[in-house]
């Protein structure tokens, strides 16, 4: 995936689709580097080894763009610190959440070990989500 700012900073790395996640989230490290703008603060609850957690975090909006397909799609995403970390062996930016997932179809083949991702249609030059 690639993350882009208004002002034209980008990055690469991985996304993990995240069906337990009804937002889509942003490293905080990234969301910073980029200096993704943000309009508010979400509640949002994990679990973790130390019990539920309800922590209140930045949205933060920025375009995306997925794989090798060329469309944009804006997207508010929750600043989260730690995801780069969480996932050692790769650089994974963003989890996407069921804010971006609802409009798309997931097909898993179990026994294959594959999937496949039909994204949605954008509406203009970039589709926004919230």
């Amino acid at each position: 995936m690639t993350v882009r700012a208004s002002g034209g900073a980008k990055t690469r790395g991985l996304a993990v689709l995240d069906t337990g996640a009804s937002l889509s989230a942003i490293d905080r490290e990234v969301a910073l580097g980029l200096a993704l703008p943000t309009h508010g603060a979400a509640q949002w609850s994990a679990i973790s080894a130390l019990g539920p957690d309800r922590p209140i975090a930045p949205l933060r909006t920025a375009t995306l763009s997925l794989a090798d397909d060329p469309r944009l799609w804006e997207l508010e995403l929750l600043e989260i610190p730690g995801l780069i970390q969480a996932a050692r062996g790769s650089r994974v930016v963003a989890l996407i959440g069921w804010n971006f997932l609802d409009q798309c179809v997931l097909s898993c083949d179990g026994p294959s070990r594959t999937f496949s991702l039909t994204l949605p249609d954008p509406v203009g030059s970039a589709h926004r989500r919230r």
